[in-house]
């Protein structure tokens, strides 16, 4: 079954030009859809753009950089930034950096091969990190995803936002000026007794939730082979492919979760329908704790669900389900899964000549390599 690779490239090349109008809501993330695009161009290895090029879209995104005296960000929108002019160190605005778009705007940098490290300051970027974390009470360790108009940390605690934060301390290199002990604290009391992590202490798991929070352990070099709890974590994940028998459930008088559609896809909690994104969030969890884990599962199914079902044939870009257009995310989601895939077992999977991709940042190859320059000795 085809990739349509020129199709996509044209895709993420169109949305890099002009959004489609249902973007329009997202403008407070539309640092992570240019995310998406970026390296989504970067996994089929046509980011092809002239350095002049290069140069506007890395102008674009510094352009969401705040600087507020000893704490440093990136803005997610530019809508409260409505003069164009600097904020004062001592002036209160609602024009704040957050996490999420911190996180998005360093990672779009790599793929743009932008040495950011001439143009922030690391240290006060890290010190807008830890501005962000909760130091006491039940969500010790996590962090919300900005500040109040008076510098304190504002916002529901949330696993996402703990594994943007941890990944901003690998992108700066200093991950050790985070409070390592308290996320790992945060992170393993929201394993749930069937295994996958949740928001908050006995609530149902979510795939979604379980990648950050593994990705936030692999990020902090956790040693999941000694842990009690990832047997449990590793047969919730596998648990999550579809594979319903036409013969049985057919027969049945109603099960609403019930699509054959769905058959070697991936879902995010139990009952609910199969989704692209999910085929990511599962089967990276699956790699961060032990490579040899996707073994047990159907990567040949997974792979014409992908292919078969979700990709856009005429417009390029995946959506979530064989129903639903083409977005960004689920475009970049599937293109990453697959890499994976191809990465860990190239007898069952079919070479795409996609780059590799990095389980835990969720960025290209060609991305990490850059990483690993940005912070050399001079």
């Amino acid at each position: 079954m085809a990739l349509e690779v020129k199709k996509h490239v044209r895709y993420f090349e169109m949305c890099l030009a002009s959004f489609p109008s249902q973007a329009e809501s997202e403008d407070s993330n539309k640092l992570a859809l240019v995310y998406f695009c970026l390296q989504g161009l970067q996994i089929l290895r046509h980011l092809d753009f002239s350095e002049s090029d290069r140069t506007g879209y890395s102008q674009y995104i510094y352009s969401y950089l705040i600087t507020m005296g000893n704490r440093q960000g990136f803005r997610p929108s530019r809508t409260f930034n409505i003069d164009g002019n600097e904020r004062k160190n001592d002036e209160k605005s609602y024009d704040m950096p957050s996490i999420s778009a911190t996180f998005f705007a360093l990672v779009s940098l790599l793929a743009l091969e932008s040495d950011y490290t001439k143009r922030i300051d690391r240290q006060k970027i890290i010190q807008f990190v830890n501005s962000c974390q909760i130091r006491d009470g039940p969500d010790k360790g996590a962090f919300r995803p900005t500040l109040d108009v008076n510098g304190v940390a504002f916002g529901d605690a949330d696993m996402r936002t703990t594994y943007m934060a941890v990944g901003i301390g690998r992108l700066c290199n200093l991950i050790d000026d985070l409070d390592v002990p308290s996320i790992i604290g945060y992170v393993t009391s929201r394993v749930s007794l069937s295994g996958g992590l949740s928001s908050s202490p006995y609530c149902e798991p979510h795939a979604g939730f379980t990648f950050c929070g593994l990705a936030t352990l692999k990020l902090l070099d956790y040693d999941f082979g000694s842990a009690n709890w990832t047997s449990n974590t590793l047969h919730w994940l596998v648990s999550r492919q579809v594979n319903y028998s036409n013969e049985i459930y057919s027969t049945l008088p109603s099960y609403p979760s019930w699509n054959q559609e769905d058959d070697g896809a991936f879902n995010g909690r139990d009952n609910k329908f199969a989704d692209t994104c999910y085929s990511w969030w599962c089967t990276a969890s699956m790699h961060l704790m032990n490579s040899d884990y996707l073994g047990l599962t159907n990567i040949r199914e997974a792979t014409k669900f992908l292919l078969g079902r979700t990709q856009n044939r005429l417009l390029g870009g995946f959506g979530k389900s064989h129903e639903s257009r083409p977005d960004p995310l689920h475009s970049f989601l599937a293109l990453a899964s697959l890499a994976l895939w191809s990465g860990a077992d190239s007898t069952t999977t079919p070479d795409y000549n996609l780059d590799s991709v990095d389980d835990a940042l969720v960025i290209s190859g060609q991305s990490v390599a850059f990483l690993s320059k940005l912070w050399l000795p001079q």
